[in-house]
């Protein structure tokens, strides 16, 4: 994972880097670091497939490959009254 927080310190432009990260975060069920990871890939740019598809599974609680861990999903926010 330090060498993903590395590229993304080195070049915080990079899509790749951030979606790369993301997924290494979500292998340590850092759920909030990789969704803001793989949140960042796509902002930078809106067609990281790869970063979409693993940020809806990281929503969902499921793992994002066949070897990675189900992390918990997190619960939604109750309504406020």
């Amino acid at each position: 994972m330090s060498f993903w927080e590395d590229a993304v310190a080195k070049a915080p432009g990079n899509p790749r880097a951030h979606a790369n990260l993301g997924f290494a975060l979500a292998a340590r069920c850092r759920t909030a670091e990789a969704e803001a990871a793989l949140e960042r890939a796509l902002e930078l740019d809106p067609a990281q497939l790869r970063a979409a598809v693993n940020l809806r599974l990281l929503r969902e609680g499921l793992p994002l490959g066949p070897r990675e861990p189900a992390c918990p999903s997190r619960a939604p926010a109750p309504p406020t009254p």
